[in-house]
């Protein structure tokens, strides 16, 4: 699986801070980034592909707006 962009973060009830990530054949997943000393979920490594209930958004991701240089 290759990681096209980064389109969020969220933090889990037990703490564990994930990221989500748009990969080339279009599906969203969500990666560990970061444990919570406080979480006792196994599953949780950093790193590792969680399932989040993450619904991919139906909207394009729109550029960075240029700003003029003077």
């Amino acid at each position: 699986m290759r990681i096209l962009r980064g389109v969020g973060s969220r933090v889990l009830p037990c703490g564990c801070l994930i990221g989500l990530y748009e990969t080339y054949d279009g599906k969203t997943i969500a990666v560990v980034d970061a444990r919570a000393a406080s979480c006792g979920d196994v599953a949780h490594r950093v790193n590792a592909t969680v399932s989040s209930n993450v619904s991919p958004s139906s909207r394009e991701v729109e550029p960075p707006v240029q700003q003029p240089t003077t």
